[in-house]
């Protein structure tokens, strides 16, 4: 998520149509609350920051040729010229270098610009090229034993192998199309502030509508959960009434009362390290303990057996993959120049994807093309909304991947994932070593400096303080239950009190 990434910025805004414009076409306020038209009564959208299927899940085609994944490859190293050596794809994990964020090398380039070497026009084989800036962390793989939530996921619901995120470029355009599909002209991580006095119109945070728009218009229930920094706030105060924090989300499915559309945000990156977004150079191992607190909650709720959770990644983080991106209908698309420098069209590489619910159990894979506006085009055909842009109204609907409501198993069978004490000790050492004598035998490890999420970049021009959220939360809040008290006795050990 970090940075601008690229230095692209925002592309023409020609034929952008204002918030009011469109907000006049639909239905008027005041109606009664929305009933889903299908047995889906409860949706929950996780989104997790930076990786791609080959990275993530390649592994899984060993056990299931249906899924389109490899973890075998190699890519010239084209930092040495056109006739560079090759270089294989390596294991990260417990087999291979036992590295779980990639410390000490460089994050891999997943910006507009980067995201286009990496392409290669359709080669998908320019992971090294001189122009990323990546190393061969770029060309990294995990196996199941190194992700054990997702290898549960996705062999006891169905896998998608051609889940592609929205753009080819970073976190925040790709976010943008998760809640508004479209990203407002945005190929950058640009902040409100930052544009605002070529843009006076967004003094308040962006104004064009969004899938919260449309829920609060047709009186479906809905909240977003954040953990450390909310994704909202980049609309400003539009939509505040719906956020909370994710202890609420533990709270609301316990008691069985999650609202009919739920999203989910981690804890960003902050600029000392500490996530479970799994955004490099963050500890994968934490993002698994995050990933099963909100799976635990949600399939043990009563809500679960007639709900949906979608666990998907913002982009691909600028982790190799060698499936080619395709292009989708899009106001800001350009078909003359597929692919080009101003195509919106284009999509961006796979990222690793799962629907939790009882109609998607079974060790299936879907190969049907979906993105991040397919989750809102499910919303807009279940609940009976409005498409907001083209994108909304031609993408694939996820709501394909629930095989007619046909086949029905209720029982989760979901085992939790307890992150063991000393996988909790390293991904804070550089916060804690601060704060520990010298004479104190702490383990030392080289660890990249942090410069923080975008959204502590908007933090730091105090866009929270001005909205009035509370953005005063700790950690270990972030988690449901266990991983609170492991990560208090890892400070214990660590600081030896």
């Amino acid at each position: 998520m970090k940075g601008a990434a690229g230095g692209v910025g925002l592309a023409a805004t020609a034929g952008r149509a204002s918030a009011a414009s469109l907000v006049e076409l639909l239905a008027p306020t005041g109606l009664g609350s929305r009933h889903a038209r299908t047995p889906v009564d409860h949706l929950v959208v996780l989104m997790q920051e930076n990786r791609s299927v080959d990275h993530f899940l390649g592994w899984y085609a060993a056990e299931n040729p249906a899924f389109n994944g490899r973890q075998q490859a190699a890519f010239r190293d084209l930092r040495k010229g056109a006739n560079g050596p090759m270089v294989s794809t390596k294991d990260w994990g417990l087999r291979g270098r036992n590295n779980y964020h990639g410390r000490g090398n460089a994050d891999p380039s997943h910006g507009w610009g980067g995201g286009r070497y990496e392409r290669n026009g359709g080669r998908c084989d320019g992971w090294l090229h001189p122009g990323t800036g990546n190393d061969e962390f770029a060309l990294s793989y995990y196996g199941p034993l190194d992700v054990p939530v997702w290898a549960q996921l996705i062999r006891d619901y169905q896998a998608y192998d051609r889940w592609h995120c929205s753009v080819l470029g970073p976190t925040q355009p790709n976010r943008y199309y998760l809640h508004s599909a479209q990203s407002g002209g945005f190929k950058s991580n640009d902040l409100p502030p930052e544009v605002v006095g070529d843009h006076p119109e967004w003094a308040l945070g962006w104004d064009w509508p969004t899938i919260w728009t449309l829920l609060e218009r047709y009186g479906v229930s809905c909240a977003y959960y954040f953990s450390n920094l909310p994704e909202l706030a980049y609309w400003g105060p539009r939509h505040l009434s719906h956020v909370r924090h994710i202890s609420e989300y533990y709270a609301a499915a316990a008691s069985g009362t999650l609202p009919a559309v739920s999203f989910i945000d981690p804890w960003f990156s902050a600029p000392e390290g500490l996530a479970n977004d799994d955004h490099p150079l963050a500890d994968i191992r934490l993002g698994q303990a995050f990933i099963s607190d909100v799976v635990e909650a949600f399939v043990f709720s009563r809500n679960y057996q007639r709900g949906a959770l979608v666990a998907t990644y913002d982009e691909w983080g600028g982790f190799w993959d060698h499936v080619d991106p395709p292009r989708l209908p899009d106001d800001r698309g350009t078909p003359n120049d597929p692919g080009g420098q101003g195509d919106f069209g284009q999509l961006g590489f796979r990222v690793p994807s799962v629907i939790v619910s009882p109609w998607t159990r079974g060790d299936t894979v879907d190969h049907t093309l979906y993105e991040h506006s397919s989750v809102l085009k499910f919303i807009s055909q279940n609940w009976g909304l409005p498409y907001l842009t083209q994108r909304h109204r031609s993408t694939n609907s996820i709501g394909n991947a629930f095989r007619g409501f046909d086949h029905f198993d209720g029982d989760p069978a979901f085992v939790p994932y307890e992150a063991p004490l000393n996988l909790l000790l390293e991904p804070t050492l550089e916060q804690l070593q601060a704060q520990v004598p010298a004479t104190a035998t702490a383990k030392k490890t080289s660890v990249a400096k942090h410069e923080g999420s975008d959204l502590h970049r908007l933090a730091e021009y105090g866009w929270f303080d001005k909205l009035k959220v509370n953005i005063d939360h700790k950690f270990e809040d972030s988690y449901m239950h266990s991983r609170p008290a492991l990560l208090a006795a890892a400070r214990r050990e660590l600081s030896g009190t």
